[in-house]
């Protein structure tokens, strides 16, 4: 299993930027690897077409092998097409970003997004947080987890600490999450900078996805934040109906 966290560590590293190559010493790093050993599994990742090494010393990229596993579409590709129309009338309406993201295990996963027409936008690389309790949409769907599946996510990951002040113990993490759960909707400002609000997508009564929208957070206000909040909710139920 160690070698298998290993890898995937690295594959995961790489593709958070596809487009920038990472060096020996990036990977390592983030990887806790030592150098040899990072190189080792980089030269086999390279052999087999997962990582592709633009030139000596210039760093790595993803290879073909990803793109190929990928071929086939979009995960949840039957989500997507059926929530497609809904977010591109709601990102027309309020003319923000809008996403639909799944939690599987302890991860969160953005399936698709739809970006607004206002001239200042909230950078889609902001958005990708591997911690849950740094969004909108990850403490919606932490909220709506089986209560074994959060307390797995706390032992692996922790209380929120600064991440989420409000929740700082486990006592008030679990009111919190209540709170979410019993109100059907969940919203972050964070740092005063980005605003992102989220509802539930539902399966019957189980709920599989969250629908969110993010902007700068100076805009999460009066008639618009209004706005937001009611049509948000509409489009969620909307998706939900459709399933």
């Amino acid at each position: 299993m160690q070698i298998i966290d290993r890898i995937f560590n690295i594959l995961e590293f790489v593709a958070e930027d596809p487009d920038n190559p990472r060096s020996l010493s990036e990977i390592a790093t983030q990887s806790r690897l030592n150098p040899s050993t990072c190189a080792n599994i980089t030269k086999g990742l390279v052999e087999r077409g997962y990582l592709e090494q633009i030139a000596p010393k210039k760093g790595y990229i993803l290879g073909p092998m990803p793109y190929y596993l990928a071929r086939n579409g979009q995960y949840r590709k039957d989500l997507v097409s059926l929530a497609h129309p809904f977010m591109s009338e709601l990102a027309d309406c309020l003319q923000e970003a809008v996403q639909i993201a799944v939690m599987r295990d302890t991860n969160i996963f953005i399936l698709h997004q739809i970006q607004g027409n206002q001239a200042l936008q909230v950078r889609s690389d902001l958005l990708m947080h591997h911690n849950i309790y740094q969004t909108a949409m990850g403490r919606l769907l932490l909220a709506f987890s089986s209560e074994k599946q959060i307390e797995k996510y706390i032992l692996e990951h922790g209380l929120p600490g600064n991440a989420w002040p409000e929740a700082g113990t486990a006592e008030e993490l679990h009111a919190a999450l209540q709170e979410i759960k019993s109100s059907g909707c969940s919203y972050i400002v964070k740092d005063s900078q980005v605003a992102g609000v989220a509802c539930p997508i539902r399966e019957n009564d189980r709920v599989i996805a969250a629908l969110g929208v993010y902007l700068p957070a100076f805009r999460f206000k009066g008639e618009h934040k209004g706005l937001i909040m009611e049509k948000l909710h509409d489009a969620a139920v909307a998706v939900s109906r459709q399933f």
